[in-house]
């Protein structure tokens, strides 16, 4: 209302109605955006173009001062005013911070690092510091191809704000891309179990990380401790670190001798604990589980529900991912290898033929976002190049059929038995 006032040359009724909106700030009810800054540095275009020098400083003060917490600029009109706040005052951080986020919305890459830059240099808090490095090392990521910025932005962030657990998953994400190990994340985590504990996505990643390193009963009672709460972009992310935990119990069970609770371990596996807040989708492949289940089984000399189990396991057909059906995926080996177990090499070598087929042609298809994939957490924060991903999954596709295919062999050469003289 204020705008359209002054829009409309009547400055002191606009000058009025921002003063209504500044006392407002003091109470937002939670989602609504900030604007006390944005309020405040109207009021001093407004009050500077009336030659109230004065109040049009005080009025900047004021605007410095100001909750910044989910402000963001949308118009035009705050463009202006934030470009002659700086132009007021090139120290000006808050001003800088709000505007550099502006640019790089609108795609003006470059000049919100430029700002964002600038914004460092001037009278910072601890607040506007930790937004101004994380969004650098965003930037540096996604634009600059500037690792080393990156991380040293978020080391920056983190530092103002310490305790900000946001900035301790933001990062950890950045160190996942940029050649951090399993174990070095890890470490990272563990120091910070009071801010992991804060946030369900960090406590997911990590219980995979303690799985990757050997440490799976760890990740189970970390998993079985918390009640979690589905989110946007984290669909299914909690039930695979679910799975991940359970196969690898059920693993070091058989490995060392005790089917039983290799069973038991699957068997959780496949009646996930209420905690997850979220069940299997019915059209999600489970064929390891089920394979996994047959072996344990087998290994305990139960065949006929050995049996049973690589049954369903071999009957599965494509899979669910990201949010959407596909043909198949790393889940059809296990298909293949249950219908060997049950003596159908016919169907598991035509099934083996289509999985090469599609690996062949899904390897050069040029990759594509999917469109519900545009609501991960991660891809709104760094732009992964989505062929990485499609490369990645063309190389655990390979690696799979090779393995089928050395077994295959090696089963062939068993069944023979050895050559007569």
């Amino acid at each position: 209302m204020a705008l359209d006032y002054a829009e409309s040359g009547f400055s002191a009724d606009a000058l009025r109605v921002l003063d209504l909106a500044a006392r407002e700030t003091s109470s937002t009810a939670l989602g609504q955006v900030q604007v006390a800054p944005l309020v405040q540095y109207h009021r001093a275009l407004l009050l500077e173009r009336l030659g109230a020098t004065s109040g049009a400083a005080e009025a900047r003060a004021a605007a410095r001062a100001a909750d910044a917490r989910h402000c963001l600029p949308s118009r035009l009109a705050d463009v202006a005013a934030l470009e002659a706040a700086l132009r007021a005052d090139a120290g000006d951080a808050t001003a800088a911070a709000l505007l550099g986020s502006w640019y790089y919305d609108k795609g003006r890459y470059h000049d919100a690092i430029a700002v964002w830059r600038r914004a460092l240099d001037g009278n910072i808090d601890a607040a506007t510091s930790a937004l101004v490095n994380r969004n650098l090392g965003i930037a540096a990521y996604n634009v600059l191809s500037d690792t080393g910025l990156a991380l040293a932005s978020f080391e920056e962030a983190r530092a103002a704000l310490p305790r900000d657990a946001k900035l301790l998953y933001e990062q950890d994400q950045l160190r996942a891309r940029t050649g951090a190990t399993e174990a070095q994340r890890l470490a990272t985590l563990e120091a910070e179990r009071e801010l992991v504990a804060s946030r369900d996505d960090l406590t997911v990643v990590l219980a995979n990380l303690l799985v990757a390193v050997g440490r799976a009963p760890d990740a189970r009672d970390l998993v079985l401790g918390r009640q979690f709460q589905p989110w946007e972009g984290g669909e299914g992310q909690v039930l695979a670190a679910w799975d991940r935990t359970m196969i690898a119990l059920a693993a070091s069970a058989l490995h060392d001798g005790d089917a039983a609770a290799a069973a038991d371990h699957i068997r959780d596996a496949l009646r996930p604990p209420l905690g997850l807040g979220e069940a299997r989708h019915p059209l999600a492949n489970a064929a390891d589980l089920y394979w996994l289940l047959g072996e344990a089984r087998a290994a305990m000399g139960a065949d006929e529900e050995a049996r049973n189990a690589w049954r369903i396991a071999a009957e599965f057909s494509g899979d669910f991912l990201n949010m959407s059906e596909q043909p198949f995926s790393v889940q059809t080996a296990y298909s293949v290898r249950a219908l060997r177990r049950l003596g159908e090499e016919a169907r598991a070598d035509a099934l083996m033929a289509d999985l090469r087929d599609f690996t062949a042609t899904f390897a050069v298809t040029p990759a594509k976002v999917d469109y519900f994939a545009t609501s991960l957490p991660s891809m709104l924060l760094f732009h992964d190049d989505p062929n990485t991903a499609r490369d990645a999954t063309v190389a655990a596709l390979t690696n799979q059929l090779g393995e089928l295919q050395t077994s295959s062999i090696e089963s062939a050469a068993v069944a023979a038995g050895p050559q007569q003289q």
